[in-house]
């Protein structure tokens, strides 16, 4: 009997799930930790900085490791160009859009747009790899984005006086411009995910998840250096610091590892049904440490978006 219960835990497939839920739980942390982040007055660029530059030596010793195991067989130039564009739309673009949205919205409606991108997924690769999508699989991207509606439109009730300078004299609800930027990371990372998929077909998961981090950390660092002095990496305080370390570690190198090994074991389908944990991880999380608002209409929202987005996945399956 034990010996079954150990076999079944050594299984790809629990072994997969295992690592999603894993990655979705430390990932959900990510908002939090930033929101914590930004009480310190840190801009983005800088925060994100930080946050790469302390998981480069890590991103650089494992795809040092893995090239030495397996060597750079296969590894063309126009490979190694679409590994970088990835890296760069993934956790570049994507991360500079989350976290610019984070200054306006709460950690809570953050992760429930970025949890719409199994939803992304299906319309990218329908426009571009003309993939059908059927009628069952319209009313699931309908409820999901009808979910979405109802938590912005109450966070848009409670916060909607606070607003943001867009351009010039226009304004905008900080709420409205925080949420545009945020579903702008969604579409990115839903489109690095198709590609993503289709690249570990002839790469390990750990050495392209390592690449790609690194061309992000490359186009990150020369945002910085374009944009910030210098002094912004040496003046922060301690407690940011260890923010930053969280980030970096924990909501970053830890899950792009387990996220990329579990969609190879269980695939992107599979893998978006089990990461429903995550919103409702940052929800309680919001609701603790952030002293973030929850209400009934929020409930019924994140329910909303969660069985639609899970129903759309085992379509998919």
């Amino acid at each position: 009997m034990h010996s079954l219960k150990t076999s079944a835990l050594a299984s790809p497939h629990t072994s997969g799930a295992l690592l999603v839920a894993g990655a979705a739980l430390l990932f959900s942390a990510k908002a939090v930790f930033v929101k914590l982040a930004y009480r310190y007055g840190i801009d983005t660029v800088s925060l994100m900085t930080l946050r790469m530059l302390f998981s480069f030596p890590i991103y650089f010793a494992v795809a040092t490791i893995s090239l030495r195991r397996n060597g750079a067989q296969g590894l063309t130039a126009r490979k190694l160009s679409s590994v970088a564009a990835l890296g760069l739309a993934g956790y570049y673009a994507a991360s500079f859009l989350d976290l610019s949205g984070l200054q306006y919205i709460t950690a809570n409606l953050e992760r429930l747009i970025l949890y719409i991108y199994p939803s992304l997924v299906v319309l990218i690769s329908a426009l571009f790899l003309r993939r059908p999508i059927h009628g069952a699989e319209i009313l699931c991207l309908a409820g999901a984005y009808a979910g979405i509606a109802l938590v912005f439109g109450s966070d848009l009730n409670i916060y909607g006086e606070d607003t943001v300078a867009i351009t010039g004299s226009i304004e905008m609800p900080a709420v409205l411009w925080g949420g545009l930027l945020v579903f702008g990371s969604a579409i990115t990372f839903a489109s690095y995910l198709v590609g993503a998929e289709h690249m570990m077909r002839s790469m390990s998961p750990t050495l392209f998840t390592s690449l790609a981090m690194l061309a992000s950390t490359l186009g990150i660092s020369l945002h910085f250096v374009a944009t910030q002095p210098i002094e912004n990496l040496f003046t922060q305080p301690p407690q940011l610091i260890g923010l930053a370390f969280a980030i970096a570690i924990l909501s970053t190198v830890l899950p792009s590892y387990m996220i990329a090994t579990g969609i190879q074991r269980i695939g992107a389908a599979r893998a978006s049904i089990i990461g429903s944990v995550g919103p409702v991880s940052t929800m309680v999380m919001g609701y603790w440490l952030l002293a973030e608002v929850i209400t009934p209409v929020h409930l019924l929202g994140l329910s909303i978006v969660i069985l639609s987005s899970l129903a759309l996945a085992r379509l998919r399956l």
